[in-house]
């Protein structure tokens, strides 16, 4: 929840406590995020289609991503090769990390 100026909510009587909001807020956060390992850890031992970004960190491999995940938002998939962007690979996925492949 957040105060949107000029929605009639934002200027209603009996707000939310701060420290309501914040404990719902992290209790979300904490939902999502165990949601999202547990989708990363699913897709091991799958092969996925991998759209190429751009080369990985260091100039080592490739970061990519999946039809599933938004640029900038979701996962990335790491892969041990560099690829050129824009390219299309299959690729095995052999390992997760929090919420990447």
């Amino acid at each position: 929840y957040s105060e949107e100026e000029g929605t009639p909510a934002a200027t209603m009587a009996n707000q939310v406590p701060a420290e309501v909001r914040a404990a719902r807020r992290d209790e979300l956060v904490s939902l999502v995020q165990r949601s999202q390992r547990a989708f990363a850890r699913s897709k091991v031992g799958s092969t996925l289609e991998v759209l190429i970004d751009s080369p990985g960190e260091g100039g080592f491999g490739s970061l990519g991503r999946c039809a599933f995940d938004a640029p900038d938002i979701d996962c990335v998939v790491h892969l041990p090769e560099t690829l050129p962007p824009g390219s299309y690979v299959q690729a095995e996925v052999t390992d997760s990390h929090e919420f990447d492949l």
